[in-house]
């Protein structure tokens, strides 16, 4: 369901994605309703002090749950942008050159030599808007000294276009998705680099703001056994109250467990898509000009669990709990640099 330029051509908001949203969103109103409409007044007779503690707890557990939920859903996850994609594919159509002329070679085959006006012209050019791309970059470019920018690009043959080396093709949202992690049907958007945040935050969210709901039945239960003698009148109270608990445990349990994959995952800077076939290798990190071991999973896991979650949490640490805010990843995610510090020594 997101509501960018390069999805509204795309599936993402079919019958299923609506229907799943509304009912995400029913089951955030019933919860709010059951809790104004029968949980406080109940606790608010055991105990006012507890009562409004625990329902501003509540309220606003319930309403960062529903806004990270709905910046996941509504949120560009992120499409490669037009620009880099104009930069980029000069690149890869002059390797795709270099390519066909060195396979030619091989073979014998007679081929035409390039002229200096138009191959060796566009190398040129190539390489100056690489160097000025580098600089208009928002991200952090002070240690990529000598770096290829577009060193690592592939070809999407869904799009036939260009993109960065992290992204995948959607084939649900028919687009490319920077630092793709998985379609969430449960969010009815893809996962990637821009709200891949917001994802995390729902994922953690979900199970407090259930907590709190959970909490509350239990003191209402109590104060309906306590002061009603008609066991009838009490089930038809309660029934509701034990059933959309039960709701949101089912539910808290599964975000939970997706919360501590992600988390998992975010430790070595993985996505779901290049967890699979990882390998957990001992390598030797210099720094200081010491040589230690440290235990990576896959190319780009800077051996810290902190560094490694700049890369989805963002630089800033209290942008890292806002839901809202645009997390600053280095190089805007179109670029993800190998840790330069690590040696190819592999045991």
């Amino acid at each position: 369901m997101c509501t960018c330029q390069s999805c509204r051509k795309a599936s993402c908001c079919d019958a299923s994605s609506i229907c799943m949203y509304i009912t995400i969103t029913i089951i955030q109103v019933g919860t709010a309703c059951l809790w104004a409409l029968i949980i406080f007044p109940k606790i608010h007779l055991l105990n006012v002090i507890t009562s409004i503690v625990l329902t501003a707890f509540f309220a606003l557990s319930l309403l960062y749950e529903m806004s990270c939920f709905n910046v996941t859903v509504f949120s560009d996850p992120g499409s490669v942008p037009e620009w880099w994609k104009e930069l980029a594919l000069p690149v890869w159509q002059q390797r795709a050159q270099a390519r066909i002329l060195t396979a030619n070679m091989a073979r014998g085959a007679p081929t035409l030599q390039p002229t200096p006006s138009t191959s060796i012209q566009t190398v040129d050019s190539v390489e100056e808007e690489q160097e000025t791309t580098l600089q208009q970059f928002r991200g952090d470019w002070s240690n990529t000294e000598g770096t290829d920018a577009f060193e690592r690009i592939t070809w999407c043959e869904k799009c036939q276009n260009v993109r960065p080396e992290r992204a995948h093709h959607c084939s649900v949202c028919d687009i490319c998705v920077l630092r793709m992690d998985h379609h969430c049907g449960f969010v009815s958007n893809c996962v990637g680099q821009w709200n891949y945040k917001s994802f995390l935050l729902f994922c953690i969210s979900t199970p407090i703001a259930a907590l709190f709901y959970i909490a509350g039945a239990v003191l209402a239960a109590i104060q309906v056994f306590k002061i009603r003698s008609d066991s009838t009148k009490s089930f038809f109270i309660l029934l509701p109250l034990l059933f959309w608990a039960f709701i949101l445990f089912i539910l808290s349990v599964f975000a939970l467990s997706m919360f501590i994959d992600s988390i998992r995952m975010t430790q070595h800077n993985l996505t779901s898509i290049e967890d699979h076939g990882a390998r957990l290798e001992s390598i030797e990190v210099v720094k200081d000009g010491k040589v230690t071991k440290k235990q990576i999973r896959g190319a780009w896991d800077e051996g810290s669990g902190t560094q490694n979650a700049i890369w989805v949490m963002g630089r800033d640490w209290c942008g890292r709990i806002n839901p809202f805010s645009k997390p600053r990843i280095p190089f805007d995610g179109l670029y993800y640099p190998h840790p330069p510090d690590l040696l190819p020594l592999r045991h």
